[in-house]
């Protein structure tokens, strides 16, 4: 039965106009093609998105307090991506600027990021530097083994009072500075032309620390090294 029909079909479309022929597949035959074309993409496309490699973050800043220009911006990512030998375009490097730690959206930001562990360098200036080290946002340097193979001068790490014991209510209302010991927080950015080249400001007044969490320390000692290899 199912073979005579389609003799008949085929009997039927050879005797077809081009239009008539145009119509009878839109009718029958069109949908189903279209559906069966959307599934094959869809399995396609899912099966590249499992297979090709995931992206790689090998480092990221915050900046607060400071604007860096776009082109600058670009160039010094592409300069920092030779300082510290990466060779795949999915090795990523990524500094945003323009933070500001009084708008609420930029702190659930940093908090955001910190909690996945995908923000390494917080910049800013040294109100922020306290602001952020008294917040527990910053890592003690002195309690980081990688630290110690950083190639900076002693005398650009800069110490801030650390978070202290939580009192009832929000410590960080208010704070302008830790309430806890000092420690080894950041390091003075203060004379880089590396940084200064790219601020629209054109200042190096700031200060970096090491984000909570971070899982590129020894890339932020590459990093904050070559800010000053002019």
């Amino acid at each position: 039965m199912v073979d005579e029909d389609r003799a008949i079909e085929k009997r039927r479309w050879k005797t077809m106009t081009r239009k008539e022929k145009l119509e009878h597949y839109r009718e029958y035959y069109l949908v189903p093609t279209l559906i069966a074309a959307a599934i094959v993409f869809f399995l396609i496309y899912t099966l590249v998105q499992i297979l090709k490699p995931a992206d790689i973050n090998a480092l990221t800043v915050f900046v607060y307090d400071d604007i860096l220009d776009e082109y600058e911006k670009d160039a010094l990512e592409e300069k920092m991506r030779e300082v510290l030998g990466l060779t795949s375009r999915r090795e990523l490097i990524t500094i945003t600027s323009g933070h500001n730690r009084d708008q609420v959206s930029d702190i659930m930001s940093l908090q955001v990021h910190e909690a996945a562990r995908d923000v390494d360098l917080i910049i800013g200036t040294e109100e922020s530097f306290h602001y952020f080290a008294g917040t527990a946002y910053l890592e003690d340097l002195g309690a980081l083994p990688e630290v110690k193979e950083w190639r900076i001068p002693e005398d650009r790490f800069v110490t801030a009072k650390g978070p202290g014991v939580q009192e009832e209510g929000d410590i960080t209302v208010g704070l302008k500075e830790g309430t806890g010991d000092p420690a080894v927080f950041g390091v003075s950015l203060k004379g880089s032309g590396v940084w200064e080249s790219a601020s629209i400001t054109g200042t190096s007044d700031l200060i970096a620390g090491v984000a909570c969490g971070s899982q590129n320390i020894g890339n932020c000692g590459l990093f904050l090294s070559a800010l000053f290899s002019d």
